[in-house]
């Protein structure tokens, strides 16, 4: 499995100006490689941002060509499971580089958000922490101070969830 990803400025919620690309070999019916790219663009993609603004161009697509001549991958099972493995670990490495390569990056912000009720409610509260003009501003702090502390204490006060920061 392989992919490469294009993206730029206007990277926020819901893959906004990007274009990705992933091949696999393996032999999977489309309406379940749907249903894998559907729940991994979410953790993976959808929740890099850049500038919080959003377009409404952007594409993903899997294209698997069965090369592989793996017996077809026909249900929910072991081998569709280890695919979506597979997968989101091509999709977070390519949301990555995207991230990385953003208009105007210098530093790569990872969130991590503890004691969120769902998965769901912690990619929101991630996602809003670093859109927020305030939350770049306590970034800077911690670049210029190394004053991680008072960060968190303060970028927990706006979400009202404590969150760990790692700058990249």
């Amino acid at each position: 499995m392989s992919g490469v990803a294009k993206g730029s400025g206007m990277i926020h919620p819901n893959m906004a100006t990007m274009l990705g690309f992933i091949t696999t070999d393996v032999s999977i019916t489309p309406s379940l490689l749907q249903t894998a790219l559907s729940a991994d663009v979410e953790t993976s993609f959808n929740q890099i941002t850049i500038d919080g603004d959003t377009s409404t161009n952007d594409t993903v697509l899997v294209m698997a060509n069965g090369g592989a001549q793996n017996p077809p991958i026909t249900t929910e099972n072991d081998d569709f499971s280890q695919f979506k493995v597979m997968l989101n670990t091509v999709t977070t490495a390519l949301a990555i580089a995207i991230a990385n390569d953003g208009e105007g990056a210098t530093k790569l912000l990872t969130v991590t958000v503890n004691h969120a009720q769902d998965g769901l409610g912690a990619r929101m509260v991630a996602k809003k922490s670093l859109a927020r003009p305030s939350s770049k501003q306590l970034f800077l702090v911690k670049i210029l101070t190394g004053d991680v502390s008072s960060q968190q204490l303060a970028l927990a006060a706006l979400t009202s969830i404590p969150i760990s920061l790692t700058l990249l």
